[in-house]
């Protein structure tokens, strides 16, 4: 999922609905997604859970994406 988001370099609001675990777990989760993101060269913002259990996080754009390259 993360390197699925840096490649594409997907960028805004992102809303991700995990597969229901316990708290520990979603909790580790986002402490997790803290960490991946700490050294990305964009700005994300990891907000946690929203209250209809969904996670919620903000990327900016710094580049183009995989998709906007001209691989030829």
């Amino acid at each position: 999922m993360l390197s699925l988001i840096k490649l594409k370099n997907i960028s805004g609001k992102v809303v991700i609905d995990p597969v229901a675990s316990d708290h520990n777990t979603l909790r580790k989760l986002v402490g997790m997604l803290k960490n991946e993101f700490r050294d990305d060269l964009s700005i994300t913002n990891v907000y946690g859970y929203t209250r209809g259990g969904l996670l919620e996080l903000s990327r900016s754009r710094n580049d183009r994406s995989i998709d906007e390259l001209n691989l030829n």
